[in-house]
């Protein structure tokens, strides 16, 4: 059992709210929310590596915005002591977005080139953090330039930053 500290809100809890987005089976369907970030209360007898007190943080199905939430074990990531509760409770979905794409399926590696289009939103900023760990040359196009600077400083090597032309 998790304490909810802070949950992310994005385009598909909006969805989940609205009943656009049902929750998969066994998570709560009347509320949303599917990243978490919050200490441990309670933990199941079977449940080993995880204590009473722990930072965690986790994508999870829906009811993500309760006060607590049941998650099992192995959906738990520990929460870095650097990270604010907001950082974390942002990070399971854009991120596991980012990984799944880039490392997952696209199998990107070092000396790989990715383009990373929408590069200031939530998955953008991850895909091209994640890129840039992998070893990959990032280019990212962002269609606000006060916005270039803070893209190119996710890379350690610094991303190449486009302006995308809006068709508006």
């Amino acid at each position: 059992m998790v304490r909810v500290r802070a949950a992310g809100l994005n385009a598909a809890d909006l969805q989940q709210a609205r009943g656009d987005y049902p929750a998969p089976p066994g998570w709560p369907t009347d509320v949303p929310g599917l990243e978490i970030a919050g200490e441990v209360e309670h933990v199941g007898s079977a449940v080993t590596g995880i204590s009473t007190g722990d930072r965690v943080m986790a994508l999870v199905g829906g009811g993500g915005q309760a006060e607590r939430i049941a998650v099992p074990a192995d959906l738990l990531l520990p929460v870095p002591d650097a990270l604010s509760w907001q950082e974390a409770g942002g990070f399971p979905e854009a991120f596991s977005t980012a990984w799944d794409a880039l490392i997952t399926q696209a199998q990107v590696r070092a000396g790989d080139r990715v383009l990373v289009t929408g590069a200031a939103g939530g998955v953008g900023t991850a895909m091209v953090q994640v890129a840039a760990v992998s070893g990959a040359h990032t280019v990212a196009s962002v269609r606000r330039p006060e916005l270039h600077h803070q893209v190119k400083a996710l890379a350690p090597d610094g991303a190449h930053v486009e302006r995308r032309h809006s068709r508006r």
